[in-house]
């Protein structure tokens, strides 16, 4: 059967997963459009089934597959690749994948997946990806990985070899 790529709106989608389509979103003017520039909290803020309301028509979550992130070519080259498209994919990886369940145990929220996001970038350092954490939407107000993250995870780095 067909899947449904939603870019419109997420009202588009709604009536696709009434009626059983599956559904994958990359919805256009949202927090999902990398170009725009969204912080970190911005992308992860974005919660499909609120905005879809899911508790209130339950096969909505059955259909929804999941979502992606954009990154049009425009302003990206093989020089920001890694800084610019991971933190905001990491962001929306970390809202799908654990949204429901973390939400239950109460540590759902931007704040608690920064958290992990910045471990997750103490890896990125260590393996040589440039990368950044954007802290206001559509700026260039950034924090760039380097050395100093040896304080966020320093297990990890005296494991690495000099």
């Amino acid at each position: 059967g067909a899947v449904a790529n939603v870019y419109q709106s997420m009202a588009t989608a709604g009536p696709l997963l009434d009626a059983g389509t599956p559904v994958v979103l990359s919805v256009a003017g949202s927090d999902w459009y990398l170009d725009y520039h969204p912080d970190f909290a911005a992308v992860y803020n974005v919660r499909p089934c609120d905005q879809l309301d899911c508790n209130a028509h339950p096969q909505r979550r059955r259909h929804l597959l999941g979502g992606s992130v954009s990154q049009w070519g425009e302003r990206v080259d093989q020089f920001n690749f890694d800084a610019d498209v991971w933190p905001g994919a990491s962001a929306l990886a970390e809202r799908l994948w654990t949204d429901f369940a973390l939400a239950e145990k109460g540590t759902g929220s931007a704040e608690d997946a920064l958290l992990r996001h910045h471990n997750l970038q103490c890896h990125w350092a260590m393996w040589g990806l440039a990368t950044y954490t954007r802290y206001s939407k559509g700026s260039e107000d950034t924090t760039v990985t380097d050395a100093s993250l040896s304080n966020l995870c320093p297990a990890d780095w005296s494991a690495v070899p000099a």
